[in-house]
């Protein structure tokens, strides 16, 4: 068995593939705050920041991200199937198979949150 290091580009994607998704949703929810925090304060009185039009752009863009990385987990899933499991092959189809179930998850979740901050009344506290 020879061991032989993958190169870069197979490593970026790979990493995008099983982080791309989970990062764009807590992006998604730190802007979010922001942006409620804009919206309900002096600063969205007078400069009307719209949350609902927030929330749609950032969940549009964020479902874009997450289907490119899970995309790109698809990729690498594919380019290291093999019959043998033995590093770094091995290592990276297991990552990639990670890539694949968090990017189904946090599509979904992406939709699930984006879509509910849009349709649900701006500035009332619960």
């Amino acid at each position: 068995m020879k061991l032989r290091p993958p190169s870069l580009l197979a490593e970026a994607i790979l990493w995008f593939g099983v982080l791309g998704a989970p990062l764009t949703w807590a992006g998604m929810h730190v802007v979010g705050v922001g942006v409620g925090t804009a919206a309900c304060g002096p600063f969205g009185e007078t400069h009307s920041v719209d949350p609902n039009v927030w929330g749609l752009a950032m969940t549009i863009a964020g479902g874009i991200v997450a289907v490119v990385a899970l995309t790109a987990a698809i990729v690498m899933w594919v380019a290291t199937r093999t019959d043998d499991s033995a590093p770094p092959l091995g290592r990276m189809h297991l990552l990639a198979t990670i890539g694949l179930v968090l990017g189904v998850l946090f599509i979904f979740l992406i939709l699930m949150a984006g879509l509910g901050a849009t349709v649900t009344p701006e500035c009332v506290q619960s």
